[in-house]
């Protein structure tokens, strides 16, 4: 039992109560059982990227039920969440992906454009992944990765590993 990870709270959810609803959303449902298999195959695939623990996954994700799996597998995997505001200017999300040295980026297709437009400020940023985006050789299709990636437990995290950075609205100094 690793209660230092953040993401095992949902693997004791989906251990003890798998069938009990996780997420209401506009589709219907999701129960802890599929929120825990999606978060653990994202982690793995993050991990498949090569993406090494401690390493910064910067997330910027409309609010909807894959969010969750975005906030949660990175920490899974023992890797940094970096979560962003959907509503900021292209050049904040630079300045923070640069900042923090993100590797990798979770985007909601609404901002996908935006950051395309500016990744050559991004320059530690090596995988763009993109939610309801078709692949291409820019960016990398969520669901896609998913599918042939084995989900993952929790990984051992220690009192003295970053969870998360959080940027404030008066952070960028923009």
């Amino acid at each position: 039992m690793n209660m230092l990870n953040l993401a095992y709270f949902l693997t004791r959810a989906a251990r003890l109560h798998p069938e009990r609803t996780a997420i209401v959303h506009e589709k219907g449902t999701t129960d802890y059982r599929s929120l825990d298999q999606r978060v653990g195959r994202l982690a793995g695939a993050l991990l498949g990227l090569g993406l090494q623990r401690g390493d910064r996954v910067g997330i910027v994700v409309e609010i909807e039920p894959r969010a969750i799996e975005c906030l949660l597998a990175p920490l899974r995997a023992g890797l940094v969440l970096v979560p962003m505001n959907p509503r900021l200017h292209a050049s904040e999300y630079a300045f923070m992906l640069r900042k923090c040295g993100a590797k990798a980026l979770l985007v909601s297709r609404e901002r996908l454009d935006d950051l395309l437009a500016i990744r050559d400020e991004m320059p530690d940023v090596k995988h763009v992944i993109g939610l309801d985006v078709s692949a291409n050789q820019n960016v990398i299709d969520y669901e896609g990765l998913l599918v042939d990636t084995q989900a993952i437990p929790d990984v051992e995290i220690t009192d003295d590993e970053l969870a998360w950075i959080f940027f404030t609205s008066g952070t960028t100094g923009h």
